[in-house]
Formats: structure tokens, C-alpha cells, sequence
């Protein structure tokens, strides 16, 4: 029989190594709240294969646009993670992807946008 216990104190040591950095490192740079909570837009669009390269240099191209985070959806829709955008802006950011792109080569798939008030109230809440 195997004596588990005889190793409890190299047990804790392992634990600890991966918990501490953890906890360390929540403190010292936070959680970064999702667009759900921060407010923001989310535009999801179908399109071609060099899409990725291409898109933060032809959304810089519109002014005041921040990109956080592009992510591959699907098979050829990617989801755009933007500030709080009008839908003059979405409309906007599209025609310079058809422009960039080729004529009618990038499709809204969905455009959801999240207040600052409201994705506030959500944070506080869960």
C-alpha cells in the first residue's frame, strides 16, 4: 500500500505554486469585463480568408474605432469586438470593408451594441 499522505507537505508546495501567481496576478492587473459588461459593440461579418491581416488597418481608417478584439466564428465570419459604435459607424466601417475588400464581399452577419450604463448595471450585478 502507498502512503499518500507521506507527500502531503510536497502536495501543498505544488498548490501553492499554481494558486499564488494566480492571486498575484488578479490583484495586481484586475479582471477585464467582457463588452456584455463594459459596453461596447459587437459586429460580426462574413468574409474572405486574408480578413485578419487586413481589418485593423482598414478599420483604423475610420476615425475614433478601437478594435479589441477580432475572433474567428466560423467558417468564414468573424466577430469584431469595437467601442460603442452608431450604426452610422457600422455602416460606415462596412462600405470601407466592401471598398478594401471587393464589392460585396464582406456581409453583416449581426451588430449588437451594449451601452456603458447598462453593461455597468450587469457587472454590478453578477
Amino acid at each position: 500500500m502507498i502512503n499518500f499522505m507521506r507527500y502531503k507537505f510536497l502536495y501543498f508546495a505544488l498548490s501553492l505554486a499554481v494558486i499564488l501567481p494566480g492571486v498575484v496576478s488578479l490583484f495586481i492587473w484586475g479582471l477585464k469585463p467582457s463588452v456584455d459588461f463594459a459596453g461596447g459593440s459587437l459586429l460580426e461579418v462574413g468574409v474572405g480568408e486574408t480578413f485578419v491581416e487586413q481589418v485593423g488597418e482598414t478599420t483604423s481608417q475610420v476615425a475614433e474605432i478601437d478594435i479589441k478584439e477580432i475572433q474567428k466564428t466560423g467558417e468564414g465570419t468573424y466577430l469584431l469586438r469595437l467601442n460603442d459604435i452608431s450604426e452610422k459607424k457600422k455602416n460606415e466601417i462596412l462600405n470601407l470593408y466592401n471598398i478594401r475588400f471587393g464589392e460585396d464581399s464582406v456581409s453583416e452577419v449581426r451588430f449588437e451594441s451594449v451601452g456603458p450604463t447598462m453593461g455597468r448595471e450587469l457587472l454590478v450585478k453578477t
